[in-house]
């Protein structure tokens, strides 16, 4: 049986398009207890608990509401949701200045021009 480019690429392209891969791609984003915020103005928080897919193949996502209460979980699509703090933020919070206080930057002063 010969591969036909044809059937492959179509094979290839139902595959990308899939459920199956968003999520997995997502997964590299998001994990597991990761926390977030949820919500149409994003200011509810949440820990991810599961990652799934829906019957027409859209990636999901199941939230713990925190604090939890007498609340429950909740499945929504992957795409309304942020991290709580963004990765990009994290990274400027951890790293460390040397006086504790921020420091601003003075700015060159240019003697050349006299």
């Amino acid at each position: 049986m010969r591969n036909n480019p044809e059937l492959v690429l179509r094979v290839a392209l139902r595959y990308v398009t899939s459920g199956r891969a968003m999520t997995a791609a997502a997964g590299g984003y998001f994990r597991v207890n990761d926390l977030i915020l949820y919500g149409k103005y994003k200011n509810h928080h949440g820990k991810i608990v599961a990652f799934g897919v829906d019957p027409k193949g859209n990636p999901t996502i199941e939230i713990e509401p925190i604090p939890k209460g007498r609340k429950q979980n909740k499945v929504m699509g992957l795409f309304k949701i942020w991290h709580d703090p963004p990765p990009a933020l994290r990274v400027q919070q951890s790293v460390p200045n040397s006086g504790g206080a921020p420091v601003a930057e003075s700015p060159e002063i240019d003697d050349d021009d006299e």
